[in-house]
C-alpha cells in the first residue's frame, strides 16, 4: 500500500470524514487490482491514480466548501437584513415615543399656564369683590350714621317745639324710619348677592 505524498489524507481527515471513508474504499480497490503487478508497475499505477483521484477529490471538496461558504453568506445576509429591520423599527418606535413625549410636555405646559392664568384671574375677581364689599360697608356705615344724626336732630326739634310741630315731627320720624328700613334692606341685598 502506497502513501499519498500530497497530504490529501490529512486534509480529508480534517475537513470531511465521509470523504475519508470513500478514499479508503478507493484505496483498497486499487490495492487489490494492483496485487498481481510488479512493484514498479504498482508504484507508477498508484501514483497516476492518486493524482487523478486527488484532483477529482479536491475539485469536489472545493465545490462543497464553496457551497458551504455560499450558504453561510446567504444566512449572514438574512441575519443582517433582520438586524437592519429590527434597528429601523426600534428607531421608528423611539422617534414615535419622543414625539408623544414632546406633545405631552407641551400639553402639560399649556395646562399649567392656563391654570396659573385662571388662578390669577380668580384672585383679581376676589380682590375686586372684597373692594366692592368694603365700599358698600363704608357707604352703609356713613348712611346709618347720617340717619342716626337726623333722628337725633328731629327729636331735639320735637323737644323744643313742644305740641305745635309734633304732627310734622311725627310724620318726619315715620318717614325716616321707613327710609332707614328701606336703606338697610337695599344695602343688605347689594352686599350679599350669594
Amino acid at each position: 500500500m502506497s502513501i499519498c505524498k500530497c497530504g490529501l489524507m490529512s486534509f480529508l481527515n480534517i475537513s470531511c470524514p465521509p470523504m475519508m471513508e470513500k478514499w479508503e474504499v478507493v484505496k483498497e480497490t486499487v490495492n487489490n487490482n494492483a496485487s498481481g503487478r510488479s512493484d514498479a508497475d504498482k508504484q507508477e499505477h498508484c501514483d497516476e491514480e492518486d493524482q487523478v483521484f486527488d484532483v477529482m477529490t479536491l475539485r469536489r471538496l472545493v465545490k462543497i466548501e464553496r457551497q458551504r461558504a455560499h450558504d453561510a453568506y446567504i444566512e449572514l445576509e438574512k441575519e443582517r437584513m433582520a438586524s437592519t429591520t429590527a434597528a429601523e423599527e426600534t428607531m421608528a418606535l423611539i422617534l414615535r415615543l419622543q414625539n408623544q413625549k414632546s406633545v405631552l410636555e407641551m400639553e402639560a405646559q399649556q395646562h399649567q399656564r392656563l391654570s396659573h392664568e385662571k388662578q390669577l384671574h380668580d384672585q383679581e375677581v376676589i380682590q375686586s369683590l372684597r373692594w366692592i364689599v368694603m365700599k358698600h360697608e363704608s357707604e352703609r356705615s356713613i348712611l346709618e350714621d347720617r340717619l342716626r344724626l337726623y333722628k337725633q336732630r328731629l327729636k331735639l326739634y320735637q323737644n323744643y317745639d313742644g305740641e305745635d310741630g309734633s304732627e310734622w315731627i311725627n310724620g318726619s320720624l315715620s318717614r325716616l324710619d321707613n327710609l332707614d328700613e328701606g336703606l338697610v334692606s337695599s344695602l343688605e341685598l347689594g352686599l350679599s348677592p350669594w
